[in-house]
């Protein structure tokens, strides 16, 4: 489960630098870390992946609660600024998706960790 939080934390991570908004007339191509969202979208995914990084050298499962608040928030944020780009009507670029995806498989895996907490 470890490596799949390190997968999630690194595609957020990349997410950041893939284009958030796409081209239109009027709208010029941002990426992720051009963007304040995406400065702390980026900031909490580092924390995610440090923290992940420090678990896995120390080979102890301690820090989900970690995960699951940085997914939480990187979902909330993806889901303003999703709100905010149908406000205005843009497309969003791939980057925006990808940050989306991995904010809710960290929360979904902090969910899986809880139900199997409760199991044991």
């Amino acid at each position: 489960m470890q490596y799949y939080i390190l997968f999630n934390t690194a595609l957020v991570i990349v997410s950041c630098f893939l284009s958030w908004i796409e081209p239109k007339i009027f709208v010029i191509t941002l990426r992720g870390f051009q963007m304040i969202d995406g400065k702390i979208v980026l900031v909490l995914a580092l924390i995610g992946f440090i923290s992940i990084c420090y678990e896995l050298l120390r080979k102890k499962a301690q820090l989900f609660w970690v995960y699951g608040l940085v997914g939480f928030i990187i979902t909330i944020i993806t889901s303003m600024v999703f709100y905010s780009y149908y406000q205005n009507n843009y497309s969003g670029g791939p980057g925006i998706y990808l940050a989306a995806l991995g904010g809710i498989q960290l929360t979904g895996t902090y969910v899986v960790y809880l139900f199997q907490q409760g199991k044991q």
